[in-house]
């Protein structure tokens, strides 16, 4: 294969591998990945794969942890899956939000816990055993929870 010669002597491939990518040149053919779409579809791209991504790290976070039910892990559990979105419906009720972003409020608080807390915990020196337990705990709860919250937000 042959490559051309680039200003400082290397090779073009190495050129564009050592310059940031403001100061390729954008008159040759595009080679980079994603120069075909738009800014606008990137970051669509971006926003579909964020959630199955977000779902495999928290499998594989969760995988390395050793569930143990206690009170710590079944209070903390309630205290998420039924205290937060009780929370936000007082919230809501106390201020003047439209009834459909209430709603949605209500619903987003009664998502389970996500899986933070546990890298959280491993910076802070805590026992990332007991989140990853709550996580667990709260995802299994929150099935019944969250259809429940469904069913009382949304009636019809």
């Amino acid at each position: 294969m042959h490559r051309r010669q680039n200003a400082c002597g290397g090779s073009e491939i190495l050129g564009r591998v050592l310059l940031p990518v403001g100061f390729v040149d954008r008159s040759e053919e595009r080679t980079r990945i994603g120069s075909a779409a738009s800014p606008e579809q990137q970051a669509m791209l971006i926003g579909v794969a964020a959630p199955g991504v977000a779902l495999f790290l928290t499998g594989l976070v969760l995988s390395s942890q050793p569930f143990r039910l206690n009170r710590t892990v079944v209070g903390a559990t309630v205290l998420a899956d039924v205290g937060r979105p009780l929370l936000a419906a007082a919230v809501v009720f106390a201020l003047p939000i439209p009834a459909k972003t209430a709603r949605m409020a209500i619903l987003i608080c009664a998502v389970p816990s996500g899986f933070f807390g546990i890298l959280f915990a491993a910076n802070y020196r805590l026992d990332s055993a007991v989140i990853g337990s709550m996580v667990v705990a709260s995802t299994l709860f929150s099935a019944g929870a969250l259809a429940a919250t469904i069913a009382l937000l949304f009636p019809s």
